[in-house]
């Protein structure tokens, strides 16, 4: 079975986008402490830090020795919290083994703990009387309220039980009226249990754990879990072998990102040298004409005079992110891709349904893969098709009408 991808991206970039709005007024500064040099620690404050960014919040960072006395660190976290100027606080985990981690959290001022990890924070958020939900639960909230996914009455799957992820998750869920098997290393038989859930959540950081003999046909599936091995970001969940069984299932970051790099820096050059390769099996001077007009009017009269005209800030560049793929901060409006792209497919189109519709359908590939490596916004692609499209049929029917090139 074809299992649907339950991607995290645009519901991510839709809450920092209205997260940026609410506090547009506002200077809110993150104060995060890292304690020693964990490469998963570091993997996530920096993704903590680029959407802080992207939200328009200040991220500052306060690295300290693995060897710090533990007065000293609650000390550190104690003189943030009473600083008027700082926001929020986050104490990364895991700590080194000679530190009471617990003892450092509660240093955090419950009003800013967006952790909620602190016992009076997480106490609040059991009882059901925090307007902070734990990071964790809150995009677990988002994701299936945007993929309509139903929880209460569920049979669901939790693997791990860690303070950031399986024991929020695990009051929530049951708070949600969920039946709840929570598994960890304790557990007889874990694989059996799994095969019973209809959604299973792993957040262990064990790469490869869950594997597709392990779940039953139809479930859904959430990778909570992140490890670093050789370099390289891996989750809990052996993608391959789960996506042929799973009904729907997080994709895998690194993967991803490498097929949305492709898409949309590499697969342009493959879809233009498809249509030269089309146009040599149909060789006639009124498609060269069709062709190269559609292309010159979409993307170098009408897009160039729109940017000229307007210029619209890229959404790497007005929400100060790296984007996936390098680029220059001109004009995003309109896609000149998406133009370029839909008016030589229109043209395709008008003389072979079946090819057109093929390059139509690499031409939105491209355009939403350049959405999400970050250089453009959906609007974008979408004005630069209407353009493309628009173009090719102005050009069509001036040719036609004239005679030129018959």
């Amino acid at each position: 079975m074809k299992s649907t991808l339950l991607s995290g991206q645009e519901p991510a970039l839709e809450m920092l986008q209205s997260l940026r709005k609410k506090i547009a007024e506002r200077r809110v500064q993150l104060a995060v402490v890292q304690v020693g040099k964990n490469l998963v620690s570091s993997t996530y404050i920096q993704k903590k830090k680029e959407a802080a960014l992207q939200a328009g919040i200040a991220f500052l960072t306060y690295p300290i020795s693995a060897q710090a006395a533990q007065k000293d660190i609650m000390s550190l976290v104690a003189r943030l919290g009473e600083n008027s100027a700082i926001s929020g606080i986050v104490v990364q985990l895991p700590l080194p083994p000679h530190l009471n981690s617990q003892k450092i959290l509660d240093c955090i001022p419950a009003e800013k703990d967006p952790d909620v990890l602190s016992s009076r924070a997480f106490g609040r958020f059991a009882l059901g009387q925090s307007s902070i939900l734990p990071p964790t639960v809150s995009a677990m909230q988002k994701l299936f309220k945007t993929y309509g996914i139903q929880i209460a009455g569920k049979r669901i799957a939790l693997v791990g039980s860690g303070r950031l992820v399986g024991l929020p998750l695990l009051v929530w869920l049951a708070g949600e009226r969920a039946t709840v098997m929570n598994i960890n290393r304790k557990t007889k038989n874990p694989a059996a249990l799994i095969r019973q859930a209809d959604i299973v959540i792993s957040g262990t950081g064990m790469p490869g754990l869950i594997k597709g003999s392990m779940i039953k046909k139809g479930a859904i599936v959430v990778d909570l879990g992140t490890s670093v091995e050789q370099g390289k970001t891996a989750g809990d969940v052996d993608f391959k072998s789960v996506a042929k069984k799973a009904k729907a299932v997080t994709p895998v970051a690194f993967c991803m990102n490498l097929v949305i790099v492709f898409s949309a820096q590499y697969l342009p050059y493959l879809v233009f040298l498809g249509i030269l390769g089309w146009f040599a099996l149909n060789l006639r001077r009124r498609i060269l004409w069709e062709l190269a007009g559609a292309a010159i009017l979409s993307r170098l009269v009408i897009t160039e005079l729109i940017r000229l005209l307007w210029h619209r800030a890229r959404p790497f560049v007005e929400l100060g992110f790296r984007p996936l793929i390098e680029h220059s901060a001109s004009a995003s409006f309109p896609s000149g891709h998406a133009a370029f792209f839909f008016a030589l497919s229109a043209v395709v189109f008008s003389h072979d349904k079946k090819a057109g519709t093929l390059f139509f359908l690499f031409s939105g590939v491209i355009g939403a893969a350049r959405v999400f490596s970050g250089i453009h916004w959906p609007s974008d692609v979408l004005g630069g098709a209407v353009i493309g499209i628009g173009s090719a049929l102005v050009v069509m029917y001036f040719l036609k009408n004239r005679k030129i090139g018959s």
